[in-house]
Parts: structure tokens; sequence; C-alpha cells
């Protein structure tokens, strides 16, 4: 009788927890709601604010300055290897401050006979400008062609140690520490754009450049007719593409490992409109900055805006050089504006470090847990080494290589994947259903539209076009080796592999026939958190017996 009353006792217990869980779920506590396995304890967020920075900070990244307003230039108006961007914007903030700068003239040690002085009564003489070779002879030291790397470049290699050991204490506390780095590592760069901006605005040309800017060339988008249908799939819209994920650091994983520390009623569609928002509107307002000084620079050399600048990086390490050197106080606005690319730079390799950190951590949990100084400590010095590629003679082609590649048809194919994956798998509805226990309200109809329809339909189109208008890849001009587009290639099939050998070595371990395999693989049963909102939405209290 004993052991029956307290049986009798224990499951009413039991039904007591159950409705007072789902009591709580219906008044918003989501989190009251515990999932089927417990989770290992994990640092989160200081305040919000933290989090929304820290996702700003990496998205809005150098790429907003130097990217987008050179796709603009080219179309009219439409990790490891990142830390070459950001040894490259240290080598300038240094030479800064010297007095002249150092890209003025052509009579130094390292300038070619081929080195012009333009201005408005010589724009036709062929040649380059001193900033060109500033930026390919004394920077980077470059090589003749993408087969030769040449050796390390020293003074750069220092550099690039300075800027992992930076790196490494602005993050080995994770995002307790991160999060109020970012204060001021993800503010600062607005303010200098919008001091930039009226400065920029202001000077004589400024128009020129603007109205470039903000003139789109509707034959590309429009005319789809024999070379230009070419032109409408892979020079703007592939492009196009790129670089919205490229912007938003879509497929990186680094908003996924911030967004893991926020609590888990966060509402994760209001970030994602919200840092989208932010990230575009930056790269537009940058544009501005940018086309204004590039109008300036063509008023001075009496030449069309579409004649200042050669492609790649050149267009925020020459034309703002260049610019900036013609103003009053020249070195007061050149360390400004790199500073405030190193800033930018600072806040997307923060991102990238904590994606793999915490994606280490939580597959060693038990044994990295707490360990955090060690994991990135480990991660940058790793990074540190890879990273030397970069430095050398011929690191430019290099990290053209990394772009062209990582960033662009594996990022894209990876985040089509994605959302395939998440959308016809998981399931659109359940993903919809696990966001409306988060924020507890339904989620509108039409995102459920662009996760399964828009968004991954728009990538595999654009992935195809990159595979059938395919070229050799080319830099300046320059053709690589064979080796180059090898090892592009071998870039691209990593990120497939990443994605299929993890799922062949599960389908390989699960039991059963491979029809069954799949079933258990593909199909995970609801968490105990969906079932109590089910039972609550229902009007039902699911009992155990």
């Amino acid at each position: 009788m004993d052991e029956t009353k307290n049986g009798i006792e224990k499951i009413r217990e039991k039904e007591e927890e159950e409705e007072k869980e789902i009591k709580k779920l219906k008044n918003g506590d989501v989190n009251s709601v515990k999932g089927e396995e417990e989770e290992e304890e994990r640092e989160g967020w200081g305040k919000k604010i933290e989090f929304l920075l820290c996702c700003v900070g990496y998205a809005v990244g150098v790429g907003n300055v130097l990217r987008f307003p050179y796709l603009c230039y080219e179309n009219g108006g439409v990790s490891t290897y990142y830390i070459s961007l950001l040894v490259w914007v240290f080598y300038y903030l240094f030479n800064s401050f010297g007095n002249p700068l150092p890209w003025l003239t052509c009579d130094n040690p390292w300038n070619t006979p081929d080195c012009v002085v333009y201005n408005r009564s010589n724009p036709n003489v062929t040649g380059t400008s001193p900033t060109e070779e500033y930026l390919n002879e004394r920077v980077l030291n470059m090589t003749s062609s993408p087969a030769e790397i040449g050796i390390v470049k020293w003074d750069l290699l220092l550099i690039l140690l300075l800027s992992w050991i930076i790196i490494y204490f602005c993050s080995f506390k994770g995002v307790q520490w991160t999060g109020k780095v970012v204060y001021f590592t993800a503010t600062f760069p607005y303010l200098v754009l919008v001091i930039l901006f009226f400065r920029g605005v202001t000077l004589e040309g400024a128009g020129q450049g603007l109205y470039f800017y903000l003139n789109p060339k509707f034959e590309l988008l429009a005319n789809i007719e024999n070379d230009s249908y070419q032109n409408f799939w892979h020079n703007v819209w592939k492009k196009a593409g790129t670089q919205i994920f490229y912007s938003l650091g879509i497929g990186f994983g680094s908003l996924i490992a911030y967004s893991s520390y926020n609590k888990r009623d966060n509402n994760v569609i209001k970030d994602a409109v919200s840092l989208a928002i932010i990230n575009c509107g930056t790269s537009f307002f940058a544009g501005f900055a940018i086309f204004s000084m590039m109008g300036h620079i063509s008023y001075r050399l009496n030449v069309p805006v579409e004649r200042v600048v050669a492609e790649g990086p050149g267009l925020a390490f020459v034309i703002y050089p260049a610019g900036l050197a013609t103003l009053p106080g020249a070195q007061f606005w050149s360390v400004l504006f790199f500073f405030m690319l190193i800033t930018l730079a600072l806040d997307s390799q923060f991102g990238m470090v904590e994606s793999v950190a915490t994606g280490i951590e939580d597959a060693f949990a038990k044994k990295l847990r707490g360990k955090k100084p060690w994991t990135v400590g480990v991660l940058c010095v790793i990074q540190f080494l890879f990273s030397i590629s970069c430095v050398t003679q011929g690191g430019i082609y290099i990290y053209y290589i990394f772009d062209s590649y990582s960033g662009s048809t594996a990022l894209i194919l990876a985040v089509a994947v994605e959302s395939l994956t998440i959308s016809w798998i998981y399931g659109v509805n359940r993903m919809a259903r696990n966001i409306e226990i988060m924020k507890g309200t339904p989620v509108w109809f039409g995102w459920k539209i662009l996760w399964a329809v828009i968004t991954p339909g728009f990538m595999i189109v654009i992935f195809i076009y990159s595979i059938i208008d395919y070229k050799p890849l080319t830099y300046n001009n320059k053709p690589y080796p064979w080796w180059g587009d090898f090892v592009g290639w071998i870039m691209t099939g990593m990120c497939i592999a990443s994605i299929i050998i993890p799922g062949l070595i599960l389908l390989i371990k699960e039991e059963g026939t491979l029809k069954e395999r799949l079933i258990k693989l593909c199909y995970k049963g609801d968490t105990d958190a969906e079932k109590a909102f089910m039972a609550s939405k229902n009007g039902v209290v699911a009992n155990e017996e």
C-alpha cells in the first residue's frame, strides 16, 4: 500500500510540474521548459546591446567601405586571409604620421621610371601614380606574376604578428570581454564616416562622383542578349549576391556563434532584420564618402570618374590616400581614415575567431569549457602560421584566390545547402514553430516562403551560372598559373566535403536499412519544449501514465 501511495504521489507531483511549465509557457516564460538534455553552462552577454554591437561590428567590416563601392564602380550603382587587409591598413596607418606622406611624390627609392604625378595638365600621360606605386612597390613589393610567390616581407610579418596579438587579447575571455571592446570599435567607424562624408561632399568635383554612384547603368540589368547575357548573371547579379553574403558575414558561422550566447526568448527575427538594415545602410552611406572623393580626384585630374581607380583593394589603398593627401592637414585625415579601417577589420576578425572557438568548445564541452584563453590562443597561433603566405611578395595574389573562391562560389553553395536543409529536411513549419516558442508570437508567413523557396532558389541559380560562366583567374590582367585555380577549386571542394563527409560518417554509424538510417538522421522527435507548446496551443495537457 505504501508503495502504491508513493507511486500515485509521484505521478501527481509530475503532473503538477508539467502544468506549471505549461502555464509559464503561456505567460511567455519559454526558458522554464527544459530540453531533453540539460545544457552545459555557457557564458552569456552582459547586455543585449553588446550582442548587437558585436554583430554590427562583425558584419560591418572593411568590405562595406572597400568591396561595396568597388562593385558600384564596376556596375554603376548596383578569416585567415582576411587578416592580410588588416596588415596593409596597419602599414598605412604607421606611415600616415610622416610629413610629407610617403605616397605623394615619385622621388622615393621604390618608385619606377613610369611614375607620374597626375594633374589637370597631364591627365592622358601614360604611367602609374605615386599612390599605386606605393601600394604595389613599397607595401606589397609585388612580384611580376602570380606564378612567383617571392620572399616573406619581414615588416609585414611583424605587423601580422602584432595584429594577431591584438585579436587574441580582445577575444581571449570570450563574449563577456569582446562585448566591452566593441563599445568603441563598433561605434567609432560611424563617427569617422560622418566626418568623411561631410568633408567629402564639400570638395570640388564631389558631385561628379556622387552622380556616378547614384546613376545606375540600367542596360547592365535589362539587356541580357548575347555578351550582355553573361554580364547580366556573372558580372552583376553574382557579384551582388556575393557582396551581400560577404558583407553580412552569412555562412561563416560568426553570427550563429554570437547568437548562441543569447537567452532563449531572444527575438531572433527582429535582430536579423535590424542587422541587415544597418549593414546595407552602412554600405550605402559609405559609398557617399568614397565616391565624393573619387569625384574630387577626377576633377583634379580632368578625367572621367571611371578612369580614376584600378580593381581590387586599390579603391581603399589608392583612391583615399591620393585624395586625402590633397587636403589641408593630410596626416590627420589619413590617420583618421586608416584607424577607422582597423576598427572595422578587428571587429570582423573577432567574429571569425569566436565562431571557430565556440564550435570547438561546444564539441568538446567537458574538456574545454572554461578554458577560453587556451582555445583562442591556439587558434590565433595556427591562423598566424597559415596567414604568413599573405605577407610574401606574392601575398596579394594569394589573397585574391581566397577572395574569389572561398568568399564567392563556396560561400553561396554552403548557404544554399543550409537553407535547403533547414527548410525541407528539418522543416520550415517546425523552424517557424521554434521561433514562435522563442519570441512568443507567430512567424509571418512570408518568412516561410523566403526560407523555403526564394532564398535557396536564388542561391542555386547564382551558383549554377558561376560554374557555367567560369573563367580562369586573373589579377590586373595577369593570368594565374594552373595551380592558382586548382587551389581555388580545392577550397570549394573542401567546403562541399565538409557538408558531405560528416553526413556519410553519421549514415555509416547508424543502424538499420538505408531508408531507416536516413529517416533517423533527418527526423528528430519534438523536444519537451515543443510538446509543451503544442499542448498549450491545443488546450491539452499531455500527461504521461
